[in-house]
């Protein structure tokens, strides 16, 4: 099936495709590492004031992180479906940005998910929570922080970074085979 689309569209839509599936690859090795190997980290911390000021840190600037990849990788793949030509638009491309959004409800904690960040003004919300923090730090307010508590916030956040890991990485792997599979194609 020969393209009927103007060479430089196909190339523009090829890159979509491969900037989408790199953003979804970044999203998906920060969520697999951040599920592995940051929880015992803050879990070493010696008292639970500073694992718990960490941890915060932590969520802020990975939500922020998360929230710009996750939103290029689905701009990316809907603009590459959107422009490619009406025989090359394979519903691949709608099923991994679909997986992408469902995967970004996992996880106890619903204010990770990236719609919601972006309904709350992109990050003013994130960044009111990041200056109460660090009032309480600064008056010490944060003293009595429960090491039990800690432990199972960060065991909750760990798995559900893990959830989100395996939800992203099927969302990458469907891109993967498509994008390979249009090779074949052409």
């Amino acid at each position: 099936m020969a393209s009927t689309a103007a060479p430089g569209a196909t190339r523009l839509v090829t890159g979509l495709k491969f900037g989408g599936l790199f953003t979804l690859g970044l999203l998906t090795g920060s969520a697999f590492t951040l599920a592995n190997h940051i929880p015992p980290a803050l879990l070493a911390f010696p008292n639970p004031q500073a694992a718990t000021r960490a941890f915060t840190n932590l969520r802020i600037t990975t939500s922020r992180t998360h929230v710009i990849l996750a939103g290029t990788s689905l701009t990316t793949l809907l603009l590459a479906y959107g422009f490619s030509p009406r025989g090359w638009r394979h519903p691949y491309l709608l099923w991994t940005a679909l997986t992408l959004v469902l995967t970004e409800g996992f996880g106890k904690d619903g204010s990770e998910g990236w719609w919601t960040w972006a309904k709350m003004k992109i990050g003013v919300a994130r960044s009111e929570e990041f200056e109460v923090v660090e009032r309480e730090q600064e008056e010490g307010l944060i003293e009595d922080v429960n090491g039990e508590a800690v432990r199972g916030r960060m065991d909750d956040w760990g798995k559900g970074m893990a959830w989100r890991a395996v939800g992203w990485g099927v969302a990458f792997f469907m891109g993967s085979v498509g994008l390979w599979g249009d090779g074949f194609k052409a």
